[in-house]
């Protein structure tokens, strides 16, 4: 009799330490895979961002601009935006037409004044700039007005 309850006393605590072990495993498991599954969340949300930003056309960022009667010089960076081709340019709010290519050295885009309605000194004008990114382009800038001198 003795050694049967021995038996079933070691049993039962053989039972007790098995199920503890069991459920450690099962929480470490479970702990295992949320952490996988949240590295897969950031990753795939990081994935969807750069998309997002590749995909959205940034708007070039306007310095400063000098206007004088045969050209006009705009000081931009460009845009941020990768996969940018080109830009274009409104005067005092006409249809945009494609402006020479950036300067990146001298941070510039020179627009010559073709021939047409003259610029006079004294004039101020309103320029803005758009990106252009695969036949699609971005918001203007905010206006910027130059005086021609």
């Amino acid at each position: 009799m003795i050694s049967s309850k021995k038996a079933q006393s070691s049993m039962e605590y053989m039972l007790i330490i098995g199920g503890a072990l069991l459920i450690a495993s099962i929480v470490i498991t479970i702990i295992l895979s949320l952490g996988n599954s949240n590295k897969d969340a950031v990753e795939n949300n990081a994935s969807n961002f750069t998309q997002l930003v590749d995909n959205q056309i940034m708007a070039p960022l306007i310095t400063d601009v000098e206007c004088s009667t045969t050209q006009i010089v705009v000081y931009t960076s460009g845009s941020v935006t990768k996969g940018v081709v080109g830009y274009k340019y409104s005067l005092d709010g006409a249809v945009f037409i494609d402006t020479p290519p950036l300067n990146k050295v001298a941070g510039s885009i020179t627009i010559p004044i073709v021939l047409g309605t003259p610029i006079l000194v004294g004039e101020i004008h309103e320029i803005r700039l758009v990106a252009i990114k695969n036949n699609a382009r971005s918001v203007p800038t905010i206006q910027f007005n130059c005086t021609v001198r």
